[in-house]
């Protein structure tokens, strides 16, 4: 599983320029957000990896799913078992880029409003999304924050019968990403 998930990000990685500025994360965070009417699954991850190419503005995003920490062990394995199926779909990758990234001097310090897009591949199920993020510069390190919601039913992500009619569709996704210069070497 987590070899496949190297490989799958290894093959984005190898699609970027080789030259051009990249920076890196290995321990970017996710949290996503499922309300029900008694409880909410509310999932931390923090191992997801990233690539940002500051001359083309392309992107990559990837995580294991299993790396969502749950506070209750049985919330972690209702998400990863009945609503994700997390050994069918390991892995989850955006493939994207920042739309008019040429507007952008993102290797200048400074906060920045911007918008990504691109496809995300989530329980097997490919979607194009466009969302807004932003970014802040300082030093070299590039901070950047997304807000958004996601669709279950978009993703073919199914609730059991005892949750269908307590869950709420809509997953909230805050993605929190630290980058840093990639050193090729």
């Amino acid at each position: 599983m987590l070899r496949t998930l190297i490989i799958i990000t290894a093959i984005c990685f190898c699609n970027i320029n080789l030259q051009s500025q990249k920076l890196i994360t290995k321990s970017g965070e996710i949290d996503i957000n499922i309300d029900a009417s008694l409880f909410s699954f509310i999932g931390h991850n923090k191992k997801v990896a990233s690539i940002i190419d500051l001359e083309t503005g392309e992107i990559v995003i990837s995580t294991l799913i299993r790396s969502f920490a749950f506070k209750k062990a049985i919330l972690e394995e209702q998400f990863n078992d009945n609503f994700v199926e997390s050994e069918q779909f390991p892995s989850s990758v955006f493939i994207g880029r920042i739309v008019d990234y040429t507007s952008y001097d993102l290797s200048s310090d400074g906060r920045y409003n911007i918008i990504i897009e691109g496809k995300l591949n989530l329980h097997g199920v490919t979607k194009y999304i466009k969302e807004k993020a932003s970014v802040t510069v300082t030093d070299n390190i590039l901070s950047a924050e997304a807000c958004f919601n996601l669709s279950a039913d978009s993703y073919d992500i199914k609730f059991e019968k005892d949750y269908l009619n307590t869950i709420d569709d809509n997953i909230g996704i805050t993605v929190n990403l630290l980058y840093k210069p990639y050193a090729s070497n």
